[in-house]
C-alpha cells in the first residue's frame, strides 16, 4: 500500500518512471544502447501531455539520450539541456547496490528535491 501511495505521488508531481533500454539488464558495461531505444523514450516523452520531469537513473542513459559525453554531465538538473517538450531531465546517481559512494539516502533526497522543485513550478 506504502508502495501505491508513493508512484500516486509521483504521478501527481507529472513523473513517469521507465528505463531507456527495455529488452537488456546488468551493469552499465554490459548495457548497449540502440537507437531504438532512444527512439521510443523520445517518443513517449512527446506524446505524454502530462509529463513534466524526466530523471534518468545513471549519467550513461542519459548521455545516450541527450546525445552529450557522460564527462560534461551532472547529477543534477540538466539546465543546459534544452527542454524535451516541456519537460525537464535531470540526473541522479545508480541506485544499484554496486554502488557505494552514494548512499540511497542522499539519491532519495536529490530525487525529491527534483520532485518539489516541480511541483512549486
Amino acid at each position: 500500500m506504502e508502495r501505491e501511495l508513493n508512484y500516486n505521488k509521483l504521478i501527481e508531481a507529472r513523473v513517469g518512471l521507465t528505463d531507456l533500454v527495455k529488452d537488456q539488464c546488468g551493469m552499465n558495461k554490459i548495457i548497449n544502447v540502440k537507437d531504438k531505444d532512444v527512439e521510443r523514450l523520445k517518443n513517449l516523452v512527446r506524446n505524454s501531455k502530462n509529463l513534466k520531469l524526466l530523471v534518468f537513473n545513471r549519467k550513461k542513459p542519459a548521455s545516450k539520450f541527450l546525445k552529450i559525453k557522460t564527462k560534461n554531465l551532472t547529477f543534477a538538473f540538466q539546465k543546459e539541456v534544452q527542454q524535451l517538450q516541456g519537460v525537464t531531465i535531470c540526473i541522479i546517481p545508480s541506485t544499484s547496490g554496486v554502488n557505494a559512494k552514494f548512499s540511497i539516502k542522499c539519491i532519495s533526497d536529490l530525487l525529491k528535491s527534483y520532485i518539489s522543485s516541480e511541483v512549486n513550478v
